[in-house]
């Protein structure tokens, strides 16, 4: 009887060889994901990149590498604006990209009160309206 693949990276490992990296002769298919011919080819899945304020959808791996060195992302949100959600700095942060004339607001300025002025100023390009009765006085 053959010996399986686990018997073999067991006795590798038993005499104290290296593991084989993809591509050396003596990979195993199975594990070679990358391969034309591997039995566990990794399946593609096409869904919709943003950017420049247009979506557009990826539907094979080399489109979606085109996009992406473009600028181009998952999120519409982040291409819209917005509160985003995720770790704080300390953690590791959000990593983002920016470009000339965006700004950006520090998290400390941002509670309750001033995210609505800030949600408005993003969607309409002005300060909102007053409320102060002083001003609309006639």
């Amino acid at each position: 009887m053959k010996k399986g693949l686990w018997a073999n990276i067991h006795a590798k490992r038993k005499r104290g060889e290296s593991p084989a990296k993809p591509g050396d002769k003596d990979y195993p298919e199975t594990l070679d994901i990358m391969k034309e011919g591997g039995k566990a080819k990794k399946e593609y899945k096409p869904h919709m990149m943003y950017g420049d304020g247009k979506s557009k959808k990826a539907n094979t791996h080399e489109e979606h590498l085109a996009l992406k060195k473009k600028g181009w992302g998952h999120s519409k949100k982040a291409q819209q604006g917005g509160m985003m959600n995720g770790p704080s700095h300390n953690k590791g942060g959000i990593p983002i990209e920016v470009e000339g004339g965006e700004y950006v607001v520090k998290k400390s300025s941002v509670n309750a009160s001033t995210e609505p002025y800030l949600e408005y100023i993003n969607q309409h390009g002005k300060l909102p309206p007053s409320n102060d009765a002083r001003k609309r006085r006639k």
